[in-house]
């Protein structure tokens, strides 16, 4: 099955599970697919038969990671393109090979073999998590991997660098929402979405499959965002500023990366996921993407008031007393050098 486990204990009390999603992007239409099917992020005919956990949250170092360096790691791995969201019960067929489309019942039997051979049902605490393609995975389906356990399980969700937003590039063209709508429809995700949100948003239900709408419908799950708002993938991709961007355009970057900033913030904060009791987020300024969960200089040296992304995620997990858990609205870049405003943030 699609996942490695990290350490050998079975869970329980004092080796509780941290369930993490694999990120990797999607692929966009049939043919990119297809290409995809090749490689580690398309087949799991292309994995090693052991993989490390790729960052300091995984570490078992308590100096490293000091809240979650004995919890055993399920490191789920993302081979369908689509965050986990695919459900197409039919195969379709590209250059005469079979491509299928079945992300989400991935998820389910991993969760069901955890349950069955690996002891999840007696865990009494469980972190969801993930970084990019896997961070709105987490967003997506939290909620959805809730409902296999017992609902006395203390279960919680941190997502890494998943939120995308669905807004127009530098060009005033909103490619982003296009693409979104195109993977929807290939692979079905519609029968992996939020039931509430698909009633809520009749006529155009693909919708749902951004994060800034799954976001507000997730209510089982308590939830972290690790996010930056200058996220690199989203500047790159989304927004469409790269190595190419036209230098007689540069005086007017600055301000559109900081309205694209606000955006994202307002995105996330004014709604009443983020204001619910028991949700919060790390929203930093960093020039970066999976930064927090997958990166030594991340993890415990960016910093929001003092406070780091591993201090934030445990003080948030473990409920302390006194901790902020909800970030306040990030600096701005300025239109000088050194443009970025937390110093801390070395992207």
């Amino acid at each position: 099955l699609a996942f490695f486990l990290s350490f050998v204990r079975f869970f329980s009390p004092i080796s509780p599970p941290f369930l993490f999603q694999d990120g990797g992007g999607w692929c966009y239409d049939e043919q990119d697919c297809y290409t995809r099917s090749f490689t580690f992020l398309g087949s799991s005919g292309a994995w090693p038969a052991r993989k490390p956990p790729p960052g300091p949250i995984f570490s078992a170092d308590s100096d490293v990671n000091p809240d979650f360096h004995n919890w055993n790691v399920v490191e789920i791995a993302y081979c369908d393109g689509a965050s986990f969201s695919g459900n197409l019960d039919d195969y379709i067929v590209v250059n005469n090979k079979r491509i299928y489309f079945r992300g989400y019942r991935i998820l389910e039997y991993v969760m069901r073999h955890l349950l069955d051979t690996k002891g999840l049902q007696g865990a009494t605490d469980v972190l969801l998590g993930g970084c990019s393609a896997g961070g709105i995975a987490t967003i997506l389906h939290a909620d959805y991997m809730r409902t296999f356990l017992d609902e006395r399980v203390n279960v919680k969700a941190v997502p890494f660098s998943g939120f995308f937003p669905d807004t127009s590039n530098f060009e005033g063209q909103n490619w982003f929402h296009d693409v979104v709508t195109s993977v929807y429809k290939m692979q079905n995700v519609s029968g992996s979405m939020s039931t509430s949100c698909l009633a809520e948003n009749q006529g155009r239900e693909s919708d749902c499959f951004f994060a800034q709408n799954a976001y507000k419908y997730i209510n089982t799950v308590p939830i972290f965002l690790v996010n930056s708002v200058y996220d690199s993938w989203t500047i790159q991709n989304i927004y469409n500023v790269t190595k190419w961007f036209p230098k007689n355009q540069l005086d007017r970057l600055v301000p559109f990366l900081n309205s694209k900033a606000k955006l994202v913030y307002n995105l996330i904060t004014k709604t009443k996921t983020w204001q619910s009791e028991g949700n919060g987020g790390f929203l930093n300024t960093c020039v970066s993407h999976c930064y927090g969960c997958c990166n030594p200089t991340g993890w415990n040296q960016v910093e929001i008031n003092g406070t780091t992304v591993k201090d934030a995620v445990g003080n948030w997990f473990f409920e302390r007393s006194n901790a902020d858990i909800k970030s306040p609205p990030p600096c701005q870049f300025s239109t000088s050098p050194p443009y970025q405003c937390n110093p801390t943030c070395q992207t």
